[in-house]
């Protein structure tokens, strides 16, 4: 009998949190391009190519978007100032299909240039 291997960010996959965060930390803090990651990893007797590099930077990149996305929320509703604006576009319901409805597409921008997006299927009523 052999026990389950522990949860992984990558499903099936090889690279653990510590690894993940080294690539992601190296490309975006330390502005480090993949094929030169790929050269350092090489001196270490691994070899990773920047397709699969960037394949682990995706899958870093989905289940970190909704804390991104609520920290950018956040930034933009402590602004002195907030632009907002509400694009109605059609839409096709998947709940509903083939039903077109009309969806809103509201996109604000705060002060220091943080841009949240964010859909509704009914326009936001806002108190004056």
């Amino acid at each position: 009998m052999q026990a389950a291997l522990p949860p992984r960010p990558i499903e099936k996959g090889r690279p653990g949190p510590g690894l993940l965060a080294y690539v992601v930390g190296s490309k975006y803090t330390d502005h480090l391009a993949l094929y030169r990651l790929e050269h350092i990893f090489e001196r270490h007797g691994v070899q990773v190519t920047p397709r699969t590099l960037s394949e682990w930077n995706g899958a870093v990149a989905d289940p970190l978007e909704p804390i991104v996305r609520a920290m950018r929320r956040q930034q933009a509703c402590h602004s002195a100032w907030i632009q907002c604006d509400d694009t109605t576009l059609v839409v096709q319901d998947p709940s509903r299909a083939p039903e077109i409805r009309t969806g809103h597409l509201w996109v604000y921008r705060g002060e220091r240039g943080e841009v949240v997006y964010d859909f509704t299927w009914t326009p936001i009523e806002m108190d004056h």
